[in-house]
């Protein structure tokens, strides 16, 4: 009997610890996209492009979509030897 008490106290007590989040997930679960009011270099969207795609950048420049918004065009070489103008959002 005393020993059933020891073990649901232990397993009340430790409860909480073993529901809690890791402080390693908080981390991966941020977003690497800039913030709604923050505007991405067009180095930085060159390197999006370059590791996304692993090919090697020709040419990039600054532009406008459909919509009106601006955009960077960066002109990619991928590694199956086709060009393709990628658009990154500046923000």
């Amino acid at each position: 009997m005393r020993h059933t008490f020891v073990i649901g106290l232990l397993l009340l007590l430790l409860a909480p610890v073993s529901f809690a989040e890791p402080p390693w997930q908080k981390q991966k679960n941020q977003s690497t996209r800039p913030a709604v009011n923050e505007t991405r270099s067009l180095a930085d969207a060159i390197d999006h492009v370059r590791t996304s795609t692993g090919g090697r950048i020709i040419g990039a420049s600054q532009g406008i979509d459909r919509t009106g918004r601006p955009v960077y065009l960066v002109k990619v070489l991928l590694p199956n030897g086709v060009v393709r103008t990628m658009r990154v959002p500046t923000h």
